[in-house]
């Protein structure tokens, strides 16, 4: 799932299953799990909730720096 930012969520195929951030065509994983996944689901779930904080993130040190 691309957003505004660039990054998406790739899930490795398992098991276990492992999730890792990319930014654009870059590949080397912003981040990436440190524990696998038994079912690719929970490592999902898990991906794109670190996805979102990683997104958040980037908008609270955007905001901090101002225009």
């Amino acid at each position: 799932m691309p957003d505004e930012t660039g990054l998406h969520v790739k899930i490795t195929r398992g098991p276990p299953f492992w999730w890792e951030i990319y930014r654009g065509d870059d590949p080397q994983w912003v981040e990436r799990s440190m524990c696998g996944y038994l079912m690719e689901n929970e490592a999902r779930f898990d991906g794109e909730a670190a996805l979102h904080r990683l997104i958040n993130r980037d908008v609270q040190a955007k905001r901090a720096v101002g225009p």
